[in-house]
């Protein structure tokens, strides 16, 4: 399936542009009259060869290929949007996140009709170095994590005894950050 989103606040109507799997040839497939993008809402199309409707004449390649958007005739044919995907993998869809942004990614929860999300950042791991530090032991805190997105940024939540305070995790996909030396019994919470 191709979806198409409007990001604007009125419906557009896309009957009499195109879309196609080959940018050299932009009016393969002509959107029918009577098929609008709700403001703010998307529209589904079907691959599927079948050329009725939302049915494209044409099917997609799971090695890979291109989607192209074309405006109407009568407009020039000039290209809305283009994207090149790479081999498809089972239950995974390739969309911009968040929805009309520039950036493509492979989405392992596909939401064909609504908004795109990704899987959010879950912690694999959490270890500290050493285990069970002496007073004059600085303490190493790593997260591991798994993200279906680009992670901007990792912290770490320290309370030395006054109350919790951030501090900054560096790294990508393994992340650490350091809680300094503490008095002999000092409680700290991370």
């Amino acid at each position: 399936w191709i979806e198409i989103y409007n990001p604007g606040s009125a419906a557009v109507d896309l009957g009499g542009m195109f879309l196609t799997d080959d940018p050299a040839f932009p009016n393969q497939y002509e959107i029918p009259a009577g098929i609008s993008a709700p403001a703010g809402g998307h529209v589904l199309f079907w691959a599927d060869g079948k050329s009725s409707g939302n049915h494209s004449n044409f099917k997609l390649a799971g090695v890979g290929e291109a989607v192209a958007l074309f405006d109407r005739l009568d407009r020039g044919l000039g290209r809305i949007d283009v994207t090149f995907f790479d081999p498809q993998e089972l239950d995974v869809s390739w969309g911009r996140y968040p929805d009309g942004g520039a950036t493509w990614f492979s989405i392992d929860t596909p939401t064909p009709g609504s908004a795109n999300r990704l899987r959010p950042p879950t912690f694999v791991q959490v270890t500290r170095t050493p285990h069970w530090p002496l007073a004059s032991d600085s303490v190493e805190v790593t997260a591991v994590i798994s993200a279906g997105q680009l992670v901007s940024s990792v912290t770490l939540w320290v309370d030395l005894g006054g109350g919790f305070h951030a501090v900054a995790m560096s790294g990508a996909m393994t992340y650490s950050a350091s809680i300094p030396a503490q008095a002999e019994g000092a409680l700290v919470s991370y």
